[in-house]
């Protein structure tokens, strides 16, 4: 499972090491992106993603695979189907409102925010 952000400069290169070994070892591996917690950011007292980030990593990992002749088999994501305010985006969440923020841990795509990252998303 890779986790590894968007804002690293090391991100790419170190994934393109790991799946070149990866392909000189001839090991069968099941490769899932966990950009949710590599894209996690604090702004004031809380954490956040940008929903941009997420769909990035993602699409750039797959990316990545697909030159070595992997795939992406699968995603890991956060959501939830409330109207929270936790992940941000140009479109439906541009602030934290105190009462939409309701995690406890980790910050959550909302529904709108969920449909519209499966839909950017490039898994060939």
């Amino acid at each position: 499972m890779t986790r590894l952000g968007v804002s690293n400069p090391k991100a790419k290169p170190h994934l393109h090491e790991l799946i070149k070994l990866i392909k000189e070892n001839n090991l069968s591996i099941v490769f899932i992106c966990d950009a949710m917690h590599g894209n996690t950011q604090k702004r004031d007292e809380y954490k956040i993603r940008e929903l941009d980030d997420l769909i990035e990593e993602i699409n750039f990992t797959s990316m990545i695979l697909n030159e070595y002749g992997y795939h992406l088999s699968g995603i890991h994501l956060e959501t939830t189907p409330l109207d929270v305010t936790e992940c941000f985006d140009k479109k439906y969440v541009t602030s934290i409102k105190n009462e939409k923020y309701t995690s406890l841990c980790d910050p959550r795509l909302n529904f709108d925010q969920t449909v519209e990252l499966v839909t950017k998303i490039k898994l060939d």
